[in-house]
């Protein structure tokens, strides 16, 4: 199953759908070339970039998150599909991948944290998050920065 998002400010999201088996759940970023149906679609949908303003969370197993540009010589900090802002100074992870869940790949991604300086006020501020039994998870073509505690918190294995 896949799910294509257009451009535009979105709050973040739970992502909670119970895996089938070992079948994918693809969540994209709509461009241009690749948008799903062609009813009702219209190329501004897919010619700029998805912003979630708060974390994205994944509590299930078996899921792609691809942003599906940005990234890549020579454009590693630039025209990523998706870009996730925790800002404020309560918002915690960027990307949280929760205990014992698995397989969930991550590519082409922008993380923009709230630039704290890791003095203990409001939750660490963390630009992907797996926590343990995080395990057999793919990040890639990710740009993160400006975090007030670190950009990787890995308790997975096989990362």
């Amino acid at each position: 199953m896949t799910y294509y998002v257009a451009d535009g400010s979105y709050n973040g999201m739970t992502l909670n759908t119970a895996a089938s088996g070992t079948t994918l759940i693809t969540i994209k970023k709509a461009t241009v070339a690749d948008h799903g149906t062609a009813t009702g679609w219209s190329d501004t949908f897919g010619d700029g970039q998805t912003v979630f303003t708060s974390q994205v969370y994944f509590s299930t197993n078996y899921w792609v998150f691809d942003g599906q540009v940005g990234g890549g010589p020579p454009s590693w900090t630039t025209g990523f599909g998706f870009k996730i802002q925790v800002t404020g100074i309560s918002q915690g992870a960027g990307v949280r991948v929760d205990t014992n869940v698995t397989n969930v790949t991550l590519r082409h991604f922008e993380v923009q944290g709230n630039g704290g300086d890791g003095d203990g006020v409001g939750q660490a501020n963390d630009g992907v998050a797996l926590y343990p039994g995080a395990n057999n998870s793919t990040i890639s073509y990710a740009y993160i920065h400006d975090m007030g505690r670190t950009i990787f918190f890995i308790g997975g294995n096989n990362v």
